[in-house]
């Protein structure tokens, strides 16, 4: 990965294109080299920034594909919380439902006890009148 980034980097200022300066006196003429000599830094920084973005770009992307392939409690975490709380409200309202049921059977219980109650205490009475009856037609 470093060699193509170095081999990217050397092509850069292969290709750069041959500055020529003006001939003075002792040399090159000072200011223009000055200059393109500012030149060429801006854009080795700026080509450093953007090297450094791009292995932080990489580097985030194989991350993220490492997480993919093996993910991880804490990428999952807001979800499953999500999914655990549904179920708490569901199993609330299923408990709920569930109570009201029962109260509802409960007090139906009750109340066929209470007919039964009647309609055997009535049937006793019946049959407690009915032997009196008989045990007053035989004394007679």
């Amino acid at each position: 990965m470093q060699s193509d980034i170095d081999a990217q980097l050397n092509n850069f200022f292969e290709d750069a294109p041959a500055r020529e300066f003006d001939v003075v006196l002792r040399g090159y003429d000072r200011h223009q080299v000055h200059d393109h000599l500012k030149q060429v830094d801006n854009e080795l920084r700026q080509t450093r920034e953007q090297l450094q973005g791009l292995q932080r770009e990489l580097a985030d992307s194989q991350r993220q594909l490492q997480e993919q392939e093996r993910p991880t409690y804490s990428g999952l975490g807001a979800r499953i919380e999500q999914l655990l709380r549904l179920a708490e409200e569901q199993a609330t309202e299923l408990v709920q439902a569930a109570r009201s049921e029962a109260n509802e059977i409960k007090a139906a219980s009750k109340v066929e006890a209470a007919d039964l109650r009647a309609a055997a205490e009535n049937e006793a009475a019946e049959k407690r009148a009915l032997a009196t009856r008989e045990a007053d037609d035989m004394r007679t």
